[in-house]
């Protein structure tokens, strides 16, 4: 992993390869999820593991710390959003993993000075970041999107900032429910 600024390496861990992968049984499901990211996140790009799996990857920039300190460069966060191969799943932290590339969890660990609470370890170890609880997601005709999830990341990264600002404490931010 490079120091801030530089770029990082994320090993995604590799999912059990299948003859048959979510997008291809539910091509309408698909469509629906290009849909809600073309509207929700149109500069993320869509792309492909080399077990089959997708992932969305792209820029998002909260804002709520450069507004604080007046800065006008806003920090900027490349997400990566895999689909896990049993998309959708109703379960804690989603069947879309999020995570951090640029700054890596390393690098938000160490700009911040401990570690969030609200990040989950893959089966490579990798971390993500907790954007669901599985009480908040779907299941049946109503199934937690890319976009959604992403757009739980944006609030995850809006509280982060918050508490590098000083207007939320650590201990609120790591709470069950606290973000």
């Amino acid at each position: 992993t490079g120091g801030p600024g530089e770029a990082s390496s994320i090993s995604i861990p590799t999912g059990k390869l299948a003859s048959n992968q979510w997008y291809e049984n539910d091509p309408e499901l698909f469509e629906l999820e290009k849909i809600a990211m073309a509207r929700a996140f149109e500069g993320f790009e869509l792309g492909k593991l080399d077990d089959g799996r997708l992932y969305w990857i792209g820029d998002v920039t909260p804002g709520v710390y450069e507004t604080k300190f007046g800065r006008s460069e806003r920090k900027t966060y490349t997400l990566m959003a895999v689909y896990e191969q049993n998309h959708p799943q109703q379960r804690m932290g989603s069947s879309v993993h999020i995570y951090p590339v640029l700054p890596d969890v390393q690098d938000l660990i160490d700009f911040c000075g401990f570690r969030p609470s609200h990040l989950l370890v893959d089966s490579n170890g990798q971390n993500y970041l907790c954007t669901a609880e599985s009480g908040d997601t779907k299941a049946g005709s109503t199934v937690t999107t890319a976009a959604s999830v992403l757009a739980w990341a944006v609030k995850w990264l809006t509280a982060y900032e918050l508490v590098l600002t000083g207007d939320l404490s650590k201990e609120k931010f790591n709470q069950h429910h606290g973000i």
